[in-house]
């Protein structure tokens, strides 16, 4: 190699000699000029190199002294440590994003397919939005009649602190202190609470009496001053709603806040609750049949938020009656249908939804149980993982991605109050989809 390095030297010298004897004719000379320099100047540098590693260290295991360049010819750039560094930096960056997001080993969208997408996706994002703030707010629209059957505790975990099943004496012994500290704050407000309406919010601070009393006394201030009217009429709705033993929906439709504006376009064809064998309560929603443009064309903001917090005061009040009298923790799980999904929802029904929902674990809390989302688009179910990051962290812990095919089955949600048949196809049907290990906070669940 030496040699041979030491002839093409020797012959571009000599090639060099014979150019600077000739006169530089033409630009085309100029450019031949400067490359043989640059070549005679590379050879140069890898002699040297080449003939400090033989004669000072004939294996090459010496350093070599700074500036030196190395003997063997340089790799191509996508060759290079550096490049391979690179490389697998950026491998793993992308690994970690996707891992992040709740996707599978390997899982990788190209640009293509997420621009191909991407209107779609937003469509079904604003739609899943409107689906869960009407699934925390909506009034009901069917009777809670059914007596639930004795049942046994599962593994699905509902509000925080208790799983489906779990007996309300068992959770009530596991939370006794806090709830009796919280019955004094409560008399001492003049305000007269069940221990099951206590026992939720001693749920959300079981080791922390002094946050769950500030919880509770926020609960009380808004129960006695702005939503007092929202509170009373749904009282007074129950109670003549189970009057006669069963339950007459008429008298809750009725007694809603603005009910002869919004009942118009809230209507059973659309959100309708039911009730499972074991008494949990399941509320459905199919956001795609509310005309919610024409609705906040005639009612304000206030209004529509005020028949939300409505619809909220009813579920608790029968979940807690419930739990008291079967022994039984009731829960809500929603049901979120998405079919039939075409546009965004109107910027001010959201708004309406927004401001009801935020209030929802204030008020509300341990009351929610899973949340549904029901017959996603195909298309949009891999997106799944970039849809559940836009819920709010305490719903993305019971927040499940399911088809169902008795429900979408349904030109509209009305036949599960008039077909028994059919609405214990569903009730099974929402019951085999709810997960076995859901995420959740389980640590004082029976």
């Amino acid at each position: 190699r030496l040699s041979t390095l030491d002839s093409r030297l020797s012959t571009l010298d000599s090639r060099l000699s014979t150019r600077a004897a000739t006169p530089t004719v033409g630009p085309a000379r100029a450019r031949q000029s400067i490359a043989c320099d640059d070549l005679s100047l590379s050879l140069k540098k890898s002699l040297s190199s080449f003939q400090f590693h033989s004669a000072a260290d004939p294996t090459g295991t010496t350093p070599r002294p700074p500036g030196r360049r190395p003997t063997a010819p340089a790799p191509a750039p996508h060759h290079t440590a550096a490049a391979r560094g690179k490389r697998e930096r950026r491998k793993a960056k992308r690994a970690d994003y996707h891992k992040a997001k709740g996707r599978g080993e390997g899982w990788y969208g190209g640009r293509g397919q997420v621009n191909q997408n991407r209107t779609t996706t937003m469509f079904t994002v604003n739609f899943l939005a409107l689906a869960l703030s009407l699934a925390l707010a909506t009034p009901t629209a069917l009777a809670f009649a059914r007596a639930p059957r004795k049942s046994q505790p599962t593994r699905l975990n509902a509000g925080p602190g208790y799983k489906i099943g779990s007996k309300t004496e068992g959770v009530l012994i596991n939370n006794r202190f806090v709830v009796d500290e919280l019955s004094k704050a409560a008399d001492s407000a003049g305000v007269k609470m069940s221990e099951v309406d206590l026992l939720r919010f001693a749920l959300v601070h079981p080791e922390d009496e002094k946050a769950a009393e500030e919880a509770l006394m926020y609960a009380i201030q808004w129960r006695q001053t702005d939503g007092k009217h929202i509170v009373e009429a749904a009282r007074e709705a129950v109670a003549k709603a189970t009057a006669g033993g069963g339950w007459d929906n008429d008298h809750v439709r009725d007694a809603a806040p603005h009910a002869e504006i919004i009942n118009e376009f809230i209507t059973p064809q659309s959100v309708i609750t039911t009730s499972t064998e074991d008494g949990d309560l399941v509320y459905v929603i199919r956001a795609s049949s509310i005309n919610d443009k024409k609705l906040m064309d005639v009612a304000t903001v206030d209004q529509v938020c005020d028949f939300f917090l409505y619809a909220k005061e009813v579920h608790n009040i029968v979940a807690n009656e419930r739990s008291a009298r079967t022994g039984r923790m009731c829960s809500v799980v929603f049901a979120n249908d998405i079919t039939g999904v075409r546009k965004p929802p109107d910027k001010r029904f959201s708004k309406a939804l927004t401001s009801s929902s935020d209030q929802y674990e204030s008020l509300y809390p341990s009351l929610a149980g899973p949340t549904m989302i029901l017959n996603l688009p195909i298309i949009l179910q891999a997106f799944v993982g970039l849809l559940k990051p836009l819920f709010p962290k305490s719903v993305q812990e019971r927040l499940v991605f399911k088809r169902a095919p008795v429900l979408a089955s349904m030109d509209e949600l009305t036949p599960l109050a008039t077909d028994p048949t059919l609405r214990t196809r569903f009730v099974k049907e929402v019951k085999s989809l709810l997960p076995e290990n859901a995420v959740m906070r389980d640590s004082l669940a029976r």
